[in-house]
């Protein structure tokens, strides 16, 4: 054979695969099936293969798929405030598989960016609360010395900001919270400096119910606290403490032996992450820097009863499941809010 006969058949067999048909893609019908049954972990990954991708994803029609096949799950929110506004993220699946030693410890997951056509309003950690697949933005004034009455919702399945019902009176000092299943807003009035207003909101009627009878204590509750099943947990300089009610006293909750210790000036943030405990925190570099880690841990919960002395005793024990930084911000931006939905 001569040179340019082999020359001609290298050729044959160098022809790019790139120019051959690829196989048709699935209906949107059999994706959104598919896509139903994947974790939603993994959806901000899944989001950059394609447009289509994408707008399947962000479809009504997928979540009432998974709510049909019974597959909602929990998904954990951050809010991050920077110079030029706010900033949401989602507990996510890293795209990559992790081939090295220590790359193999981590823990596989990250914060991913949610983008929010239009941006996000002014928000403040006491006016945000997560009820189902929604973040409610119950919105005192970010200026102390003035009032709010607006509402606005955050739609974590299209991730679009929309106008709720307004409170029946402007607020000052917000606070809001769950209570018993339904979101309500509580605050002082700026018509009486001393009166103290608390509202449920009643998501059928589409309307905010004043209740009567329900004191300020019960509900002006930190970020560094939480409750998960009915036992109230907090953190205080590095401590995680719980409420045992039978002796009326905080207890250390034990065996958090894998937790790092916080960075002065950290600022730790609690939430109950389906009956566990998720905590998030950011860490200052040791050294001045311009960047800082948003890290979590997300800790099981373990109630153990003994006897000392005849005497009931009762503990309760933290495993630390796993222990990771989540993402790189500059040292300007300030950790908000931390909530769980349920999509």
């Amino acid at each position: 054979m001569s040179y340019p006969e082999r020359k001609r058949k290298r050729s044959r067999w160098s022809k790019p695969h790139s120019t051959q048909n690829p196989s048709p893609s699935l209906p949107d019908d059999v994706l959104l099936s598919i896509f139903a049954r994947v974790s939603r972990l993994y959806y901000p990954t899944l989001s950059h293969v394609s447009e289509s991708f994408r707008s399947l994803l962000a479809s009504p029609e997928l979540y009432k798929a998974r709510s049909l096949s019974g597959n909602t799950e929990i998904c954990l929110y951050v809010c991050l405030r920077c110079s030029t506004g706010y900033r949401w993220f989602s507990l996510s699946r890293k795209p990559d598989q992790t081939l090295t030693y220590e790359e193999r410890k981590s823990s596989g997951y990250a914060l991913a960016r949610v983008p929010i056509p239009g941006g996000s309003p002014n928000v403040r950690s006491s006016s945000l609360v997560a009820v189902g697949s929604d973040i409610y933005n119950i919105c005192g004034s970010i200026n102390k010395a003035s009032s709010s009455s607006s509402v606005s919702i955050l739609d974590c399945q299209s991730h679009t900001w929309r106008e709720a019902p307004s409170l029946p009176v402007e607020l000052s000092s917000i606070s809001a919270s769950v209570r018993d299943g339904n979101q309500g807003g509580h605050g002082y009035s700026d018509s009486r400096k001393n009166s103290f207003k608390v509202f449920a909101y009643n998501s059928k009627e589409g309307r905010w119910d004043h209740l009567v009878g329900l004191g300020a204590g019960s509900f002006m509750l930190p970020d560094s606290y939480c409750v998960i099943d009915n036992v109230s947990y907090s953190v205080s300089d590095g401590m995680f403490r719980w409420y045992d009610t039978e002796v009326r006293r905080w207890k250390d909750l034990r065996g958090l032996f894998q937790l790092p210790k916080f960075s002065a000036g950290a600022c730790v943030i609690l939430a109950d992450y389906g009956g566990k405990m998720a905590v998030l925190w950011d860490q200052l570099p040791y050294h001045h820097g311009f960047h800082k880690t948003i890290q979590c841990a997300v800790i099981a919960l373990e109630r153990r009863t003994s006897f000392v002395f005849r005497e009931k005793s009762c503990q309760i024990w933290g495993k630390v499941e796993w222990v990771d930084d989540l993402l790189t911000v500059p040292t300007s931006y300030d950790l908000v809010k931390v909530l769980v939905a349920t999509l």
